[in-house]
């Protein structure tokens, strides 16, 4: 088609692939003749994936047409600078597009009019050998494209940081790179001027000089170093003016502006020499130095956000910044990192003055203690000291079992030490005889009862009395204690056991008398190890029953036959005295109980060894009357004494034999019966065709005393005309209703 004119075409970068499928160029749309800016509007850019060249060049076959924007550039008129974007691409089309070299564009023109314009051949005319196109065609981007006469490619300077001015805070260096021209024309030519112009001149500065003379086949070399001003995408075009068939050239450069690395974290934030640590941060383009203080790490920068360190040698326990120097600046962080030095290694230990007991310490020696933060003996939780000569001192806590080991426990592991011997508490296991009463010697078998002192023989023997004592066996049994009456305690000194038998060198059995004033409870043995209670031995005392408690008044306590609704008052006996815990306690009540004989009580409660409760059997003879308690333990039987605070009176219920007028009135009358001494209420109640009415409760009076005692009673007032019945009620119980009698007239 016929051609007015070439647009020359400036390519500012090649291409850049934005995602998976697409690809974009950058350019720059000038005069072919004046090398000026296109007025707005003049050319309607099309770029087309789509169609094929007459001389069959590669193309690419997939995706959508090159869709043009405009960018917007300041002092640049409208539609002067754009870039062409391909996308729905395949992965091969997106290769052969990254790897083209050069790009061949052609530009469409409003009208259908086609207008040639390329990155590789500038200024070409009719005739002078351009390919044609396809009829209907306005344009086809092809990879790759035709080779030039004077070829430059396009320079990827990299990373640059941020250039303000200020030589105080600029990066120290800026990247430079050799941009190679050569002439493969077959005329001499000269580069005369160069320039940056595109989107971001001012961040490429040319540092070689001109006129620079390229001849037929040679080439020249341009050094420019990259200075970003901003961060993020940063292009331009080196603008090359020569001598010969093309008085311009353009070569595209293209760099990323970063800012100084940022440190956030550095995990974790302690650990050993040589292992490693994740510095996590932004910014991390061209790193140059890992610093662990002034120390240079190993370390591989994973991305702009990771690097992973190896930490170098630094003194253990030191405490030391992290530094990230880039091309852009560096960063610290404070006091990040901590190293940690080896695990605990327990060369030996050295054991105090025997016997070894809890409370005492044990010097560790080994290396890597000062780190250590935990230490247990046996199992226990101690405390421990680190000294001046990096050992430890461990005490040994209560409890620590008889082989023990000590483990130390860092950050960075553990270390057990030999097993060694605590002495430990003393403790009984067994008694003969099991039980005894105070005065009787009893031989205790137990364990850690004592060894130092007494020389091991082959078989066991007896020692003398004494052999136990601060002095001679400090190891040994200092006391034992029994329990006595009222809470108290009796103890017997350790240098006053007897027939101590030793086996192997550990005393295995002690021989002591049970003191006079001790009672059944457990026994207490300590010595310079600890203490520990034994149960199984019974002091066998015999019981006393000094007093008995039934009601707060000392009257009954037991009603015979009561229902079994009756207030457990009424059956509960208090029983005070001694020795009640010798054994479980047998309660009788008698009327004179000299022995065993009697009626046994139940719900029998000890409290203490001074006082017990029961419940008295409703079978419980005497039936009414005085009686006394006995209790019995394995120490023997004692009665409550013949006196008030030793006995209990027994209340049968009252019965009504007669009630009769009393002679010389018409509305007294005096009831007899038996047990009525301890009557405290008299009811009266009206009988109505058979049926008792309410009763109500009358005064009385008690007349005579003991069996023969018996109540006097007057009508109510304003009792009617009928017949009548009365009952008594004692702590006994309630009569039955007596026989009937008539109330004449209303009683006034």
């Amino acid at each position: 088609k016929n051609q007015s004119y070439v647009q020359d075409l400036e390519v500012q970068t090649g291409v850049i692939q934005t995602s998976p499928d697409t690809v974009e160029i950058r350019a720059r749309a000038l005069d072919a003749r004046s090398h000026t800016a296109l007025a707005a509007g003049s050319v309607d850019f099309r770029i087309q994936t789509v169609g094929r060249f007459a001389n069959g060049k590669n193309k690419l076959l997939t995706g959508s047409d090159g869709a043009v924007q405009n960018l917007s550039v300041p002092g640049a008129v409208e539609g002067e600078y754009f870039k062409a974007v391909f996308t729905g691409l395949s992965a091969a089309d997106v290769a052969l597009a990254l790897t083209a070299d050069p790009v061949a564009i052609w530009l469409g023109r409003d009208g259908g009019g086609l207008l040639e314009a390329t990155h590789s051949e500038w200024n070409e005319f009719p005739g002078s050998g351009a390919p044609s196109c396809a009829p209907g065609l306005n344009g086809v981007l092809e990879f790759p494209g035709e080779p030039t006469r004077l070829k430059a490619s396009v320079t990827n300077f990299g990373f640059s940081g941020i250039f303000t001015g200020d030589p105080a805070t600029d990066p120290a260096q800026a990247p430079i790179a050799s941009i190679a021209i050569r002439n493969v024309g077959a005329a001499d030519s000269t580069i005369t001027s160069m320039s940056m112009v595109g989107f971001n001149p001012a961040d490429f500065v040319i540092i070689t000089a001109t006129p620079i003379d390229i001849p037929a086949g040679g080439s020249a070399t341009v050094q420019v170093q990259f200075q970003a001003k901003a961060a993020g995408a940063r292009s331009a075009s080196l603008r090359v003016a020569h001598t010969g068939d093309n008085e311009l050239e353009f070569h595209g450069v293209v760099g990323t502006g970063v800012l100084p690395p940022i440190i956030t974290s550095v995990t974790p934030p302690f650990a050993q020499v040589g292992e490693t640590v994740t510095i996590t941060g932004e910014n991390f383009h061209n790193v140059s130095d890992d610093l662990f203080g002034n120390t240079t790490a190993t370390f591989t920068v994973v991305d702009d956000k990771t690097i992973r360190a190896v930490v170098p040698q630094l003194t253990p326990g030191g405490v030391y910044d992290i530094t990230v120097v880039t091309l852009a600046g560096r960063d610290t962080r404070i006091d990040a990192f901590t190293v940690l030095p080896p695990p605990p290694v327990i060369t030996g230990l050295t054991l105090p003055t025997a016997p070894t007991l809890a409370g005492k310490t044990v010097i560790l020696q080994g290396s890597n203690l000062p780190s250590v933060t935990k230490v247990t003996v046996g199992g226990l939780a101690a405390t421990f000291v680190v000294n001046a000569d990096g050992t430890l001192s461990v005490t040994i806590p209560n409890g620590a079992p008889a082989s023990s080991t000590i483990v130390v426990t860092s950050r960075t592991g553990s270390a057990t030490s030999a097993a060694f011997t605590v002495v430990q508490p003393p403790r009984f296991t067994a008694s003969n005889p099991t039980s005894a009463q105070p005065g009787v010697a009893v031989t205790f078998t137990g364990t850690g009862l004592g060894f130092g002192a007494i020389t091991a023989p082959a078989t066991s023997r007896t020692l003398a009395a004494g052999v136990f004592n601060a002095t001679t066996n400090p190891s040994a049994i200092t006391s034992v204690t029994f329990p006595t009456a009222g809470g108290g305690t009796v103890t017997v000194p350790g240098s006053s056991l007897t027939n101590v038998t030793a086996r192997a060198g550990a005393v295995t059995a002690v021989r002591l008398t049970i003191p006079a004033t001790a009672i059944a409870g457990p026994i207490t043995i300590t010595g310079p190890a600890g203490t520990t209670t034994f149960g199984g031995f019974s002091v066998l005392r015999a019981p006393t029953v000094t007093s008995v408690i039934g009601q707060a008044s000392g009257v009954a306590l037991k009603a015979v036959g009561l229902p079994a609704t009756a207030p457990l008052g009424f059956r509960t006996i208090t029983v005070n005295g001694s020795g009640f815990r010798t054994s479980v306690p047998v309660v009788r009540v008698a009327a004179a109980p000299t022995n065993r004989a009697g009626t046994l009580a139940t719900g029998i409660n000890v409290l203490s060894d001074t006082q017990l409760t029961a419940v008295v059997a409703a079978a419980s003879a005497p039936v009414s009357g005085l009686a006394r308690v006995s209790v019995t333990t394995t120490g023997g039987t004692a009665t409550s004494p013949a006196t008030a605070a030793g006995q209990i009176t027994l209340v049968a219920a009252p019965t009504i034999t007669t009630t009769t007028l009393l002679a010389g009135t018409t509305t007294t009358r005096t009831i007899t019966g038996a047990n009525l001494q301890f009557v405290n209420t008299v009811q009266i109640g009206r009988v109505a065709a058979g049926v008792t009415t309410t009763f109500s409760t009358i005064p009385s009076t008690l007349v005579g005393t003991g069996a023969r005692a018996q109540l006097r009673f007057s009508y109510p007032s304003g009792s009617l005309p009928g017949n009548y019945v009365v009952r008594v009620t004692s702590v006994g119980g309630t009569s039955a209703n007596s026989g009937g009698f008539v109330i004449a007239t209303t009683v006034p």
